[in-house]
């Protein structure tokens, strides 16, 4: 972007008011229909100090095999919501939705500057966004900060490619779109 340009001006305007327009929206009634299973899941897991390993909320097929590939999003959950409550799970998806928009800013500010289209794209972003407390905004957040990673690494800093084991093991023990991590690597 050159200096002076018109774009310059409105993008910290447009970018402030997609992040209000985010924090509105964020701010309403809990609706998710997996918020108890999430919730029961955590408590169970923080309470007997293990995995699930065995499903216990099924009641029409109980005690069946259970593999948790949300386990540590959903202990981080309970224990946001022993803390807080409903308004700390409501806060925190804000808080999270903000920190995905924030990757992608300062990974647009390290491209060369946050241009004309990072508005829109935003808001499309938080527009898209169901605004239920689910795991995939976590994903989001991971996906975001390996992307970083591999450009931090192709603007010379090597040491950008230690913070990929983290954000994978992180990942897999989050949410299952871990596969896209694989992905791009």
């Amino acid at each position: 972007m050159k200096k002076g340009s018109p774009v310059k001006g409105w993008v910290p305007m447009a970018v402030t008011a997609v992040m209000a327009l985010a924090a509105l929206l964020g701010w309403r009634e809990i609706f998710s229909p997996d918020i108890g299973t999430h919730l029961g899941s955590g408590r169970w897991m923080f309470e007997q100090g293990t995995w699930l390993r065995l499903d216990p909320f099924l009641y029409t097929v109980a005690n069946r095999p259970y593999i948790d590939l949300y386990w540590l999003y959903q202990v981080f959950l309970w224990l946001l919501f022993r803390v807080g409550g409903t308004a700390a799970l409501a806060a925190s998806t804000i808080g999270l939705t903000f920190a995905a928009c924030g990757l992608l800013l300062w990974r647009c500010r390290e491209r060369g500057g946050i241009s004309g289209w990072c508005a829109p794209v935003l808001l499309l972003f938080v527009l898209g966004n169901l605004w239920e407390i689910r795991p995939h905004i976590v994903s989001w957040i991971l996906l975001g900060a390996m992307l970083l990673a591999f450009e931090t690494y192709q603007r010379g800093r090597r040491r950008a490619l230690w913070a990929l084991p983290a954000i994978m093991l992180l990942w897999v023990n989050c949410h299952a779109m871990f596969i896209l991590g694989l992905g791009v690597l």
